[in-house]
């Protein structure tokens, strides 16, 4: 079972984020684990991207570089599920699922809300989940927002802890049930960086899609 957790998207800083550490200092999970990372901050050297995009905010450049690297890169690998995590400073930390028509995530969302300290909530007018959950929704694969206040730390946080802790409990249905959100399937992504296959040693990787022409693996910036 592979789970891909996305970070950076409407964020204008990754560094001191706590979501990479608190990944890094599990060392006994069930599933294996990739951490897509977008950088919007620094564009100048991204060509065409970089060109069309001068009078966009940092939150439509993340989202429009989630959108058209990292969503696909998870979509056509087949993963499991998909965490798009976000930042807030003016709440609670909570959870929620892009779409009700979903029974996978939807079950993921209650483990979490019954096993952490972290609630349910769905939010209204974002448009961040278009970028992400929402199309990894449409391809059978679950997809699950957590928004935390604990997004930017100088370590792990227990909080982020808790969250992989109910993720790794929880039992997917991989064997394939579109009606749940089943796995989709599994081809590579020719704009994509080599990634270790994690999927029977369990470890957790960050990944960073490449972008198109440049020949390096990269953060997608």
């Amino acid at each position: 079972t592979r789970i891909a957790f996305v970070i950076g998207v409407n964020q204008k800083d990754l560094s001191n984020n706590s979501i990479v550490p608190s990944m890094e200092s599990q060392n006994e999970l069930k599933y294996a684990y990739d951490i897509y990372m977008v950088n919007a901050s620094n564009d100048e050297n991204n060509g065409n991207i970089a060109n069309t995009s001068n009078n966009m905010t940092v939150n439509d450049k993340s989202q429009l570089l989630a959108k058209e690297f990292a969503t696909p890169d998870i979509i056509n690998k087949g993963y499991d599920c998909c965490v798009d995590i976000h930042s807030t400073n003016d709440s609670n930390s909570y959870v929620y699922v892009a779409s009700d028509n979903t029974v996978t995530s939807q079950n993921l969302v209650n483990q979490i809300a019954n096993t952490t300290s972290v609630g349910k909530y769905t939010p209204e007018g974002v448009t961040y989940t278009e970028a992400v959950s929402l199309p990894i929704l449409e391809s059978n694969i679950p997809s699950i927002v957590y928004v935390t206040a604990e997004f930017f730390s100088n370590g792990m946080s227990n909080e982020v802890n808790e969250i992989i802790s109910a993720i790794d409990n929880f039992v997917f249905n991989v064997s394939g049930n579109s009606n749940n959100n089943s796995q989709a399937t599994n081809t590579a992504y020719d704009n994509s960086s080599a990634t270790t296959d994690s999927s029977d040693t369990n470890e957790s990787n960050i990944t960073n899609p490449t972008m198109p022409g440049n020949g390096n693996t990269n953060e997608v910036d």
